[in-house]
């Protein structure tokens, strides 16, 4: 997995990853990897990374299967699913391979809740933010210096965060092709599939907070007679950071978010 990234927002919660597979012999394919279910009492976006890509997948769709089978509106069992299962799965191999599970779930009419989870017993319900795979490492350290990890932020503002964060990854060769995404809406109940072209152009348009954090790190540490006109200079700069705060996040059914 390259990069798999989840966020709260005040009115649901959102996940998005990458679509591409590198493979040995420095190929790639397209391969979409999160898990989705909307449904009658739940609705889940699930990613998941692992050494073996295929044994974390069948956890992954046994943890899905049950989910969407589930009717109770209750967070002590859905956690007590997804742990009973990471156990049993981690039970069948001599030396299992490490794998990290992303889940962003809904229980309609109750909330939703983001957790990162590993097997075989760990379950952890993030506060605002969670990433797993190479990028993450970067994203991580720039979440916690830059942004909020609450769920205050409107959906559009946290996909405009996370499409930062995509491009940072790239830059430091997390090799992030291809975004796909879901929006676990609370107000409609439902699940919505992101529009792809969206994020990328939020991506692409996401070196102007680049330049405007570069320049205001160098001018706040400068003195002297400059340092008005260089905080003038920085205020220009953000009032021209259109491209990126022009970006529309829709589902891809037309539909803004």
């Amino acid at each position: 997995m390259t990069l798999a990234m989840g966020r709260l927002c005040y009115r649901g919660a959102l996940l998005i990853a990458d679509t591409h597979n590198y493979l040995s012999d420095g190929t790639t394919r397209k391969d979409y990897k999160i898990l989705h279910f909307d449904g009658t009492n739940s609705a889940f976006a699930i990613s998941d990374a692992s050494e073996d890509a295929n044994a974390a997948k069948s956890l992954v769709s046994t943890i899905g299967n049950l989910l969407a089978k589930n009717a109770e509106q209750r967070w002590e069992t859905v956690e007590g699913i997804i742990s009973a299962e990471m156990t049993s799965w981690h039970k069948a191999f001599r030396k299992y391979p490490t794998t990290h599970i992303v889940a962003a779930i809904m229980l309609k009419g109750v909330g939703v809740n983001l957790y990162f989870c590993q097997p075989p017993r760990t379950i952890i319900k993030a506060d605002g933010y969670v990433a797993h795979g190479v990028g993450a490492w970067i994203t991580d350290i720039l979440q916690e210096l830059l942004f909020d990890s609450f769920s205050s932020d409107h959906p559009q503002a946290a996909l405009r965060q996370m499409a930062y964060l995509v491009y940072r990854a790239n830059k430091e060769n997390a090799f992030c092709r291809g975004i796909d995404g879901f929006y676990l809406d609370i107000e409609s109940g439902r699940l919505r599939h992101l529009n792809p072209t969206d994020m990328q152009d939020a991506i692409t348009a996401s070196f102007q907070l680049d330049h405007v954090l570069k320049i205001a790190a160098s001018s706040t540490l400068g003195r002297g007679k400059h340092l008005e006109n260089n905080a003038a200079a920085v205020r220009s700069l953000i009032l021209q950071c259109d491209k990126i705060r022009s970006v529309d996040f829709r589902d891809i059914s037309g539909s803004l978010l």
